[in-house]
């Protein structure tokens, strides 16, 4: 994401799902920018540093907003077992219910980043043919993209 996101705006899940969209156009136009590569090594290098940067701002971005609700939600469980139930209880636990399906939907992000990154790979591959990473296999988190150190 070229706007990087801080915990703050993790608090609006709408805004953060928007900038994931927008930044996830990139992979809708790597079939376009592969052509114009024309397999050339130079511009398929600087295509996949692009490729690896993006997603490794889009998985560094929903892992800080994972950060953000993980705490959160651990207060409101607190403040929603508190004894006797008030208002501000009641309270707590439609917040801890709406942060929950939130970090789910993050979580979700996560395997959605992975599908995206699998399949950009594979048309990358499939394209640039004549660059060769020193490595073009999953690494260990099983995100099929290596850091920008690897290549």
């Amino acid at each position: 994401m070229d706007d990087e996101i801080s915990g703050d705006d993790c608090g609006d899940f709408s805004f953060f799902k928007r900038k994931l969209q927008e930044s996830r156009k990139f992979e809708d136009t790597i079939q376009i920018q592969l052509n114009k590569a024309n397999n050339d090594p130079q511009k398929c290098r600087s295509i996949w540093e692009s490729i690896q940067d993006a997603s490794q701002s889009r998985k560094r971005q929903i892992l800080r907003c994972v950060d953000y609700y993980e705490p959160m939600i651990m207060h409101l469980q607190l403040l929603a077992l508190a004894d006797p139930p008030t208002s501000t209880t009641r309270d707590a636990l439609k917040q801890l219910q709406l942060r929950r399906s939130e970090l789910d939907l993050l979580r979700t992000e996560l395997t959605v980043e992975d599908i995206v990154q699998q399949n950009t790979l594979k048309v990358f591959k499939r394209k640039c043919s004549s660059f060769h990473p020193a490595h073009i296999t999953p690494n260990p988190s099983g995100s099929p993209l290596l850091p920008k150190d690897q290549v």
